[in-house]
């Protein structure tokens, strides 16, 4: 029987501005959701800057004010690298204060996000298309607000599954040159899958053994190797 995935959690009595509140930090490209509160007096002039990874290759984030929700891409090999994904009806229309609730659930087969954003003043719900988000800290921060009672929820049920796939840009499933794009095509959605463009092993290896006690999969696919920069022009025995 697979274990029941326990969510990370994170709490902090007060985060000053500018200090982040990390839950975790990991490569999944499965579901994942995350939940985010604090009691604020306000946001003031400044934001609420929650995501996975930020400026940085795979990362996406939210930037949100006291009147508008923006999201954003990120991605070294494009140009520009930076995407911003909501173009239009960025206003929220909630006045935040006492507290803020952000939820965040991804469904990695649209490569978009659910963000649910509560306090105070209301309630706001949008879909933000393009969401990737899969390579760095899990993180909120206040750019000019201490937050109070702060606690960060992060989960994904992906890791009750029983095939695991570890690879580079060759795992991927949103595109027919990708070999997981079939399992998707032919309805096999449970799968837990991690990795980015141009990883190598190591790194796999690395991000494999922090998570692997999370769940018990049946079977693994490693599709790693081709980034690893081997100079030496022949199988090395040490690799098996």
């Amino acid at each position: 029987m697979n274990r029941i995935p326990v969510p990370y959690t994170v709490t902090a009595e007060k985060l000053a501005k500018g200090e982040k509140l990390v839950v975790t930090n990991n490569i999944i490209k499965s579901r994942k959701y995350m939940t985010f509160t604090a009691d604020i007096d306000s946001l003031g002039e400044g934001m609420l800057i929650i995501g996975h990874g930020y400026m940085a290759s795979n990362a996406t984030w939210l930037e949100i004010t006291k009147d508008e929700i923006n999201a954003f891409s990120y991605f070294s090999y494009s140009n520009p690298p930076k995407h911003d994904l909501i173009k239009e009806n960025k206003e929220h229309g909630i006045k935040i204060e006492k507290f803020i609730t952000v939820s965040v659930e991804y469904k990695p087969y649209e490569t978009s996000a659910t963000v649910v954003i509560m306090s105070a003043g209301g309630m706001f719900k949008t879909n933000v298309k393009g969401w990737y988000g899969a390579d760095g800290e899990v993180f909120a921060t206040f750019t000019e607000n201490d937050a109070r009672n702060c606690k960060f929820n992060w989960s994904c049920p992906d890791f009750a599954v029983n095939v695991w796939i570890v690879g580079d840009s060759y795992s991927g499933f949103s595109h027919d040159a990708r070999w997981p794009f079939y399992l998707r095509r032919d309805g096999y959605l449970s799968q837990l899958n991690m990795g980015y463009p141009g990883m190598n092993s190591q790194r796999g290896i690395t991000e494999f053994e922090a998570i692997i006690d999370k769940g018990q999969p049946e079977f693994v696919f490693w599709t790693l190797g081709m980034n690893n920069g081997d100079k030496e022009g022949k199988i090395n025995p040490d690799y098996l």
